[in-house]
């Protein structure tokens, strides 16, 4: 027994022993196994991962695509942008040059119409000055009359030396009137004709072709062919009526008219109607019947645009009647009450040039300074500078030379 004991605690480690590794080989092959499993799953994860890693490769390259396709657009739209703004600008060109095309249309239109009723009013005032040509030969006939009957009465007569030479003073100073206003005319025809010229050259540079796209002159435009409308656009320093010579006072005239004869009042006629009557008694002479009629004018139609142009030609008729404070007058009234006027640097120039006919040399001075500041610009500037050399200097007690308008 107690060598069973003995053998028992002999072989007793090597039974542990093999305890141990039995146990440790268990455990391992377990854990061998867990090891495995999750290895296994680990090669199913790792193959679901690559799958997934595949789908978003194949996801990341459509997006690639799309980014490029964006980024296609995105030039594409600042292309088309820039395009845009080009058609922008060229549609604005081309409004801005419609309505550049409308306005020389416009402008077209209203120089022909002026042009076609300055032709008429100078044909008219040609005719005008043609009978007073007639007139003043009318004239030379009576004065040969007198002359022949002077001789001859003096020859019958035996009249004195001293009376014959009163005849032929008389006759002379006739003559000389008569020069006077045929030397007016002359003139008065040769500045005509220029005008005529210069509006001949005016037609010819006209365009000939208009674009048919374009819309012509509107009918508020065609109104401005009334005889007063385009009377208003005459010239801003025109030529007055020469007035009948003191020296050919005894002699009748065709043209001269009676000072107290005054039109009736046109109330029943139109604006332009009585403007144009009124100006045609200017143009012909009859001042007072002119001042009769633009007065009933600025009566009758106080609110139009020719108000002030009647005044102004008013003041022109005394000024040609030589009545020179009445011109002044009137013309500080187409200052004053129509300074919008496109007449008062006209009146301004005529109230200078009246005032040096009064000798108030300082005072036109003075005026003609006053134009050239208020309208630099100006036809009235240029002949207030061309005034003023000689005004700023004039010669004691002496006139300044008229200068032409």
């Amino acid at each position: 027994m107690n060598k069973t004991k003995i053998s028992f605690l002999t072989h007793q480690p090597l039974f542990f022993l093999f305890c141990i590794f039995f146990l440790d080989g268990c455990v391992a092959s377990r854990e061998m196994e867990t090891l495995q499993k999750n290895i296994k799953e680990i090669n199913t994860d790792i193959g679901k991962l690559n799958s997934e890693f595949g789908k978003l490769s194949v996801e990341l390259r459509n997006i690639n695509q799309k980014t490029d396709v964006v980024e296609e657009t995105r030039t594409e739209q600042t292309d088309i942008k820039k395009i845009l703004s080009n058609i922008d600008r060229v549609l604005e060109t081309n409004r801005k040059n419609q309505a550049d095309l409308r306005t020389d249309m416009d402008n077209l239109g209203d120089g022909l119409q002026q042009v076609t009723s300055k032709i008429d009013e100078y044909v008219y005032r040609i005719s005008t000055l043609n009978q007073r040509l007639d007139s003043i030969d009318v004239r030379l006939t009576q004065l040969s009359d007198i002359y022949k009957a002077t001789t001859e009465k003096g020859k019958k007569e035996d009249l004195t030396v001293k009376e014959i030479h009163q005849k032929l003073n008389s006759i002379g100073t006739g003559l000389a009137s008569l020069q006077t206003d045929l030397v007016g005319v002359k003139t008065e025809i040769n500045s005509l004709n220029e005008k005529m010229k210069a509006l001949a050259e005016k037609q010819k540079e006209q365009p000939k072709k208009k674009d048919k796209k374009t819309p012509a002159p509107s009918k508020k435009k065609e109104t401005l062919k009334t005889p007063a409308e385009d009377i208003k656009e005459e010239s801003k320093i025109p030529e007055t009526p020469i007035p009948v010579q003191e020296g050919a006072a005894e002699i009748p005239s065709p043209s001269t008219e009676p000072a107290i004869a005054e039109s009736p009042p046109v109330v029943a006629l139109k604006p332009e109607d009585a403007y144009k009557t009124a100006y045609s008694d200017y143009l012909k002479g009859s001042f007072q019947l002119a001042i009769s009629g633009f007065k009933s004018y600025i009566e009758n139609f106080p609110d139009t645009e020719l108000a002030g142009n009647s005044q102004y030609w008013i003041a022109e008729c005394h000024y040609s009647t030589m009545d020179y404070e009445m011109a002044i007058s009137a013309f500080n009234e187409v200052v004053s009450k129509y300074p919008n006027n496109s007449k008062v640097p006209s009146a301004m120039l005529k109230i200078a040039y009246a005032k040096i006919k009064l000798n108030k040399h300082d005072e036109a001075t003075a005026q003609l300074e006053e134009i050239i500041e208020r309208y630099p610009n100006s036809d009235e500037a240029k002949l207030s500078k061309e005034r003023l050399k000689p005004a700023e200097k004039p010669a004691k007690g002496k006139e300044v030379k008229k200068t032409k308008k």
